[in-house]
């Protein structure tokens, strides 16, 4: 008798790449469900709807099974994070055994803790027994803000909390990109530097010694930051060797993005030739990417260079609504006609290969697409005006090649 396959439910909250991913993984049942809001703005929950001539089949299939939900709770996070309930308390009515919530970003995990003489929301904590509550029995998540809030999970979840960090994914990357070598690379955390135990500290160290195999203050900056508003900050001390390196800025998350971009452009005045920023949950809060991606501090570079970050909150490209058009021009015209009029008769082969472009000729639309950017050709004026119509009416980059 063949085992069953565990089922995997994809949430509404994850993004395409990842659901790609795991459609084609081959190791689960995968089912499906409806996920929205009633015009009342109550959210809902139906599984496998469309499928009710085949109930006593599915009801069979739920009862007893191991079941692993995917879905993250980033913005809008009240949706996500109802949604994901309702989702695992749905799967256990209908009598699924276990429920795994894979959750590779958990909201509230910043409110963690107590602060003196305030009132404040101990939010982490709250959403870790709510979870647990609408018949979650495991949970995974990438990367949490804190060890104080990964405590507060595992006093509700026990051994069944597991919390898995992204250093090796993004030393892999950096790897990739940069000479590994004391005089070129340098490597911290955007603040922190100022406080005994900081854990954006410790996580920078860790990715130096991921990096280069072992740890030294030498292949590192230190900065430190005080806050001038909810999401505003200014950096405060720094110290390091940063001058004609590339350097890496690693943090869990960006929000507002201005820790990052601070730190950045006091990185590029103290010499650094370019800055990497590297996050594994891109919050991105308001204009934060806008800033990350076009800050100029002394009005001439960019303070980062590349913002590299993963997944675990869907729809980063839809917050930059950039429109790029291509004139794809595949011969240089002019230099034909004045090729003709001084008398030259019709060019020759290797005068064809100064003149035109088409030997290979470049597919800006594939490039894009390769990329996880949406684009689209247009080989008359008519289609030109439709694509453009339809790309400015729409949120995110989209690519226009234009043949002409």
């Amino acid at each position: 008798m063949t085992a069953q396959k565990p089922i995997l439910l994809i949430g509404s909250s994850v993004s395409k790449e990842t659901a790609d991913a795991l459609s084609r993984d081959g190791r689960f049942d995968i089912i499906t469900a409806s996920i929205g809001k009633f015009d009342s703005d109550e959210p809902f929950v139906e599984l496998m709807r469309g499928q009710e001539p085949d109930f006593d089949k599915n009801l069979a299939k739920l009862q007893g099974a191991k079941v692993y939900v995917v879905q993250s709770t980033g913005g809008p996070v009240s949706d996500n994070a109802q949604h994901l309930m309702l989702m695992a308390n749905t799967l256990k009515e209908y009598g699924a055994a276990e429920v795994t919530a894979i959750v590779p970003f958990a909201a509230f995990m910043r409110q963690d803790r107590k602060f003196k003489n305030r009132f404040t929301s101990l939010a982490a904590g709250l959403f870790a027994k709510q979870l647990k509550a609408s018949g979650i029995d495991k949970i995974i998540t990438l990367t949490p803000h804190s060890k104080a809030a990964m405590q507060l999970y595992t006093n509700v979840f026990g051994d069944n909390f597991h919390a898995v960090p992204t250093t090796a994914m993004i030393a892999a990357d950096i790897k990739g990109r940069f000479e590994v070598a004391a005089d070129e690379l340098a490597i911290g955390a955007p603040d922190g530097a100022d406080k005994p135990g900081d854990e954006g500290q410790l996580r920078a160290r860790e990715l130096v010694k991921e990096v280069f195999g072992h740890v030294s203050d030498d292949l590192m900056f230190r900065a430190s930051k005080v806050h001038t508003g909810v999401s505003d900050t200014k950096i405060t001390s720094f110290d390091g060797d940063v001058a004609g390196k590339d350097v890496v800025i690693v943090d869990d998350m960006i929000d507002g993005g201005s820790t990052m971009v601070n730190a950045a452009a006091l990185l590029k005045a103290h010499g650094a030739k370019t800055v990497t920023a590297y996050a594994t949950h891109a919050i991105l809060s308001g204009n934060a990417l806008e800033r990350l991606l076009m800050s100029k501090p002394d009005g001439m570079t960019c303070a980062i260079d590349k913002l590299v970050i993963t997944d675990t909150i869907p729809g980063v490209r839809e917050k930059l609504d950039v429109l790029t058009i291509i004139y794809s021009n595949r011969t240089y015209a002019i230099l034909h006609g004045e090729y003709r009029a001084v008398g030259a008769g019709a060019p020759g082969l290797n005068a064809r290969r100064m003149f035109d472009f088409d030997s290979p000729a470049l597919d800006w639309v594939r490039l894009a697409q390769g990329m996880g950017v949406e684009a689209a050709r247009a080989e008359t004026a008519e289609a030109f005006n439709d694509l453009l119509a339809a790309a400015l009416r729409r949120p995110g980059p989209f690519l226009i090649e234009a043949v002409i």
